[in-house]
């Protein structure tokens, strides 16, 4: 099976080159700021040309289109509140029209054999501006969704302290860099045992490298316990400043 990764596309979408596959996975972010009905449109159009027999994503805490209700912070009455849901069932009815694309939220899907699921949910931050944000209560909920076993789990954010540093003079003094989730990593550690593929985005920092010790980008085996190995894939495809630095994505061969 022939798969590709993508996330954070941050509306850079049309400057991808995807090469062809089996299956396409993307993990939110996808408008230039918070994600418009009409960007979510266009990246759905643009996601059913591309290459690849069955196309899977989820959304991210840019997508407010995604979303039921718009961020706390532009919840401010009924009518928007309306207008908002309104948009929201036209633009699921509009993606549900592409027979080749899967858009998960909380669901489980099987395709030739593999079992998918997929969760927008991450750590909050900044919540009164952003969509699917949780606390580690709420985390703790929207993980135990997630059945044992899952081969591909999609998430927006990563587990905690793998590919998900930011850059020292973004944090606070003494603020831990990791901006993981120790729940997301509990439950692979310990619940999916069945687990191949673990993908995600939200963390993406130009020169990670040199900057904070560590590449964020990429797939890399990760040894999650003494006696299981998971592959773990940041598919962000673009930096902080929204440049894209993966435009030729990898092909994950599981």
């Amino acid at each position: 099976m022939r798969i590709v990764t993508l996330g954070d596309l941050h509306g850079r979408h049309r400057k991808m080159q995807v090469p062809e596959c089996d299956l396409l996975c993307c993990v939110g972010d996808y408008g230039a700021g918070r994600t418009s009905f009409a960007e979510m449109l266009d990246f759905a159009g643009w996601l059913d040309q591309q290459p690849a027999r069955k196309k899977v994503f989820i959304a991210g805490n840019h997508d407010h289109c995604l979303s039921e209700r718009p961020a706390p912070a532009f919840d401010t009455n009924v009518a928007i509140r309306t207008v908002h849901r309104q948009r929201y069932d036209a633009l699921i009815a509009g993606i549900e029209q592409y027979p080749d694309i899967e858009y998960l939220e909380d669901r489980t899907y099987n395709w030739e054999g593999l079992t998918i699921h997929g969760m927008p949910w991450s750590p909050a931050f900044h919540a009164d501006y952003w969509v699917f944000n949780a606390t580690e209560e709420q985390m703790v909920k929207h993980l135990a969704k997630i059945p044992t076993n899952v081969n591909i789990l999609l998430t927006h954010g990563p587990a905690y302290g793998y590919m998900d540093l930011i850059p020292q003079e973004y944090a606070q003094p003494g603020e831990d860099l990791h901006k993981g989730c120790r729940q997301t990593l509990a439950v692979i550690q310990k619940r999916l045992k069945k687990l191949k593929l673990f993908a995600f985005g939200h963390i993406h920092n130009a020169d990670t490298a040199n900057r904070a010790g560590s590449d964020n980008y990429g797939v890399r085996m990760v040894r999650v316990t003494n006696t299981k190995s998971v592959l773990f894939s940041n598919a962000a495809c673009v930096d902080n400043s929204y440049q894209v630095v993966n435009p030729s994505p990898m092909i994950i061969h599981l």
